[in-house]
């Protein structure tokens, strides 16, 4: 058979694709489609009684809840009275908040509470031991007190005010403090500027810081002297009185010789018992005697004290 001839040019393209002949194409059948099987029949009995405890359940939350609705009510409606501030008082058990009162045991009267001793402040302490307090100088305030070259004087008012700075004429606006001396009259919003003083603001803060720690050095100096004249009253006082009169010593017995203290009869008087403890002395040896007592036991005890203890000798 004759081949055709292969295709080359685009217009042979096109009369090859007309003239082929068509290819049959085939076409997958579609997927089954699953059906889902029948629902089984329900249980008449399962069902009333899933239904019955679903009301169970129910009935029980509604109970519940009515239970918690009646108890808020009565906390709300219960009168609370709250807690006072303080320490609790002597013999107090705890507050009771229903009536507002404390809660005593029987038998037991109600007591006001302990008071709590008042501590010293840090600035008194310091005060007192002589130290600078924490206190800074007072600030510039209408009637602060400073002294300058030996004079006392009192602040006026504080106020900005332009000054010149140079021959030119410029002038700045400076922070200035009026003050007067502390033994002239005070002035007025008319006289002032006549009757003051004025200096910069920092230069017045200088010299009231240094008149404060002035103050402050002698005001402790004179609570050193004053403490000090007040010991020196309390030991004058002291030395005035008249000694005391001591009880006098107890006599002391000279002990004996050791050959005089052989078997001799000692006794102790026991202050808290109806009679008293009997022995003998039996050993001396080296400035101590051993005694036997009559329950069986011995002791020694140096020759002064057994002399001390001897039984007096009566004469027939």
């Amino acid at each position: 058979m004759n081949q055709p001839p292969t295709p080359t040019t685009t217009a042979d393209l096109m009369r090859y694709a007309v003239a082929a002949p068509a290819t049959a194409v085939v076409v997958p059948p579609p997927p089954p489609v699953a059906i889902p099987p029948p629902p089984a029949a329900l249980d008449a009995g399962a069902l009333q009684q899933r239904v019955r405890e679903l009301e169970a359940a129910l009935a029980s939350s509604e109970a519940e809840r009515e239970r918690l609705a009646k108890r808020v009510a009565a906390l709300e409606a219960e009168k609370k009275h709250p807690k006072p501030r303080g320490r609790m008082p002597l013999g107090a058990t705890g507050w009771d908040h229903a009536t507002g009162t404390w809660q005593y045991p029987p038998g037991v009267l109600p007591q006001s509470p302990r008071k709590r001793a008042r501590r010293a402040s840090v600035k008194a302490r310091k005060k007192w031991d002589g130290e600078s307090s924490d206190e800074g100088p007072p600030p510039i305030a209408p009637g602060a007190v400073f002294i300058d070259d030996g004079q006392c004087w009192l602040v006026y008012k504080r106020e900005a005010k332009e000054l010149p700075i140079n021959a030119e004429g410029d002038v700045r606006t400076l922070d200035v403090v009026y003050y007067y001396a502390a033994k002239d009259p005070k002035p007025n919003e008319q006289n002032y500027l006549a009757a003051c003083e004025h200096s910069g603001a920092d230069e017045v803060a200088a010299w009231i810081a240094t008149t404060h720690e002035k103050a402050d050095a002698c005001a402790r100096a004179h609570r050193r002297k004053r403490d000090d004249e007040r010991r020196r009253r309390e030991h004058a006082a002291l030395a005035a009185l008249p000694p005391p009169k001591l009880p006098p010593p107890p006599k002391r017995v000279p002990a004996l010789p050791a050959e005089q203290l052989l078997g001799r009869a000692v006794r102790v008087v026991i202050a808290d018992a109806p009679s008293d403890a009997r022995g003998t002395v039996d050993a001396v040896a080296h400035g101590v005697c051993r005694i036997a007592w009559k329950d069986g036991t011995r002791s020694e005890v140096l020759l002064a004290d057994a002399t001390a203890m001897l039984v007096p000798v009566v004469a027939v």
